[in-house]
């Protein structure tokens, strides 16, 4: 529960003071507490705490999609970075060599 509470306080505090150096920077890092705390309440009710076993099942698939659309997010602007860097490396070989 404090890891929750944690987790919703520093959405608060980056979504007010924005202490990254880009707003880029400041929304993944939104983005990511945001869904630490959806994780958070899912994995809740992996416990005691929900009785009913096909409900259960249904928190799994969320934790699931939660987890791999968080991936996939990650993922594409990993590529776009890793591509836009690839690029300007070719461009400036390609002038050096000329």
């Amino acid at each position: 529960m404090c890891q929750f509470f944690f987790s919703v306080g520093f959405v608060i505090y980056l979504s007010l003071y924005r202490p990254l150096e880009t707003r880029f920077s400041n929304n993944m890092a939104v983005l990511d507490e945001v869904v630490i705390t959806f994780v958070l309440y899912v994995l809740m009710h992996f416990t005691d705490y929900q009785t009913d076993p096909y409900l259960r099942s249904d928190f799994g698939v969320a934790y699931i999609t939660i987890l791999c659309v968080f991936t996939g997010i990650h993922m594409v602007f990993i590529i776009f970075e890793l591509a836009h860097s690839l690029k300007l490396r070719i461009m400036y070989a390609w002038h050096w060599r000329h």
